[in-house]
């Protein structure tokens, strides 16, 4: 089932100066790390349970055309901004599958990760809105 807003993402063409932005805002943004495999880093601010993400490529060299990073730099090359809302679930498969039971466009759930900069590996499984869903936009893709 799903059981509550995780986070919202906030995707910045500079991770440094998204985060002076946010903290002038009255923020209090922690540093968050790089993603596994991935050319991208954020920083994050909590609020109790949730949180922003403020999320950026580190590494445009890296970015594999027509992956998600590059729907991603796409998006930053266009300004960036709000991308994502991350909804939490305690069955991620069952909710994928009655999603598409109601005729949503869901993708493969897919293993993600990143480790912090004091070293530590964090992981999670997400599945994200296929192009066909009626809650993205033509251009964007993830």
């Amino acid at each position: 089932m799903l059981t509550r807003i995780d986070h919202a993402m906030i995707c910045v063409t500079d991770l440094a100066k998204g985060i002076e932005t946010y903290t002038r805002l009255g923020f209090t943004v922690y540093p968050g790390g790089s993603h596994t495999g991935r050319p991208t880093h954020n920083a994050i601010a909590f609020h109790d349970e949730d949180y922003l993400e403020i999320l950026s490529i580190r590494d445009r060299s890296a970015v594999v055309p027509g992956s998600p990073d590059a729907s991603l730099a796409a998006y930053l090359d266009e300004g960036g901004g709000f991308r994502i809302v991350a909804l939490q679930s305690d069955d991620l498969a069952t909710d994928v599958a009655a999603m598409r039971a109601r005729g949503v466009d869901v993708g493969e759930i897919r293993d993600g990760g990143r480790r912090s900069l004091e070293g530590q590996e964090l992981r999670w499984r997400a599945a994200f809105l296929g192009p066909r869903d009626a809650c993205r936009s033509s251009s964007s893709s993830t």
